[in-house]
């Protein structure tokens, strides 16, 4: 183990490789890492060989993408979600077979978990105070009777007891046209391509979404390259995500930002994008690019994603 006066910032990906070095072998040895740097772990080999010396490996803070997963699931790892939350601890799962990775299976009434329907056909799980619960949002909270986790999860067909991830209620962006989709899945597909270091889709209130994507640092492109000749080498990967997407909610050249110059967009310590943060930083460039476009001006506040996504 390295010594933690070594560990002077966030572990990157580069420490995962250099702690792979030393990792003992073995069928039970693993790690928990969080999705954004797994991916950066799986788009080279020396990444490959880093987590070939884990039996398996554990997501944690976000959902993981399928193309990821499955790339780590090729190496003959077992990927395994450790999802959870601070106010009710870890989420208890049913072990899977390691090809449904992406699949989650749920003890029926385990702590007083349930699903609740949500809307379309999405359930929110929710979990109900049980005698002297101890678990943090019963306690801070003693009139609360019911928790809701604001995770929110997917029926999938022909497998009773299975669910797939579908991000969290903020994670949807609702236009002006009542139509809503689910951000996060959009921009994880966005992501798995190694153009793209990492972006954020919003788009709150308005008649079409807008992107800010953040290049990779490998694509040779220097602060002084023009704006329209980056997004024309971004634009495959918003191509591909915008194949999921209804003619309406799709992504537009006109409406896609690239980071500026020292200002990467801001991610928490777990490696995930600080929504509001962001949105706050770029608000006048977002504002000037709906105009350009020709929309009509939507007040900012209406970006925000903490008050139009509530529980019908």
């Amino acid at each position: 183990m390295l010594p933690a006066a070594s560990m002077t910032m966030t572990p990157t990906a580069e420490h995962i490789k250099a702690v792979g070095k030393y990792a003992p072998r073995g069928q039970r040895n693993g790690i928990m890492l969080v999705p954004d740097m797994l991916r950066h772990l799986v788009r080279e080999e020396e990444g490959h060989q880093s987590l070939k010396v884990y039996e398996w490996v554990g997501y944690v803070g976000a959902p993981l993408d399928h193309e990821t997963g499955d790339a780590i699931t090729a190496m003959g790892i077992r990927v395994q979600s450790c999802i959870g939350s601070t106010d009710t601890g870890l989420y208890n799962l049913l072990l899977n077979d390691r090809k449904d990775w992406k699949y989650h299976r749920f003890p029926d009434g385990l702590h007083n978990f349930y699903m609740d329907p949500f809307s379309d056909e999405l359930f929110e799980l929710c979990t109900k105070r049980g005698d002297n619960d101890p678990r943090p949002v019963f306690v801070m909270n003693p009139d609360m009777d019911v928790y809701r986790t604001r995770d929110l999860w997917r029926a999938v067909d022909g497998r009773p007891g299975f669910f797939s991830n579908a991000g969290r209620v903020d994670d949807f962006v609702k236009l002006s046209t009542m139509t809503k989709f689910n951000a996060m899945s959009i921009e994880q597909i966005v992501e798995s391509n190694p153009v793209v270091a990492k972006c954020l889709i919003a788009g709150n209130s308005r008649v079409k979404p807008f992107i800010i994507v953040e290049p990779s640092p490998d694509i040779g492109m220097d602060d002084d390259t023009p704006e329209a000749e980056v997004i024309e080498r971004m634009w495959p990967a918003i191509a591909a995500a915008n194949e999921h997407l209804l003619p309406e909610m799709r992504l537009s050249k006109e409406l896609t930002l690239i980071t500026l110059p020292g200002k990467g967009i801001i991610r928490t310590a777990k490696g995930t994008v600080q929504r509001r943060n962001n949105l706050d930083t770029y608000e006048k460039i977002i504002e000037q690019k709906y105009m350009a476009a020709g929309y009509e001006a939507v007040p900012f506040t209406a970006t925000g994603e903490a008050n139009i996504n509530a529980h019908p």
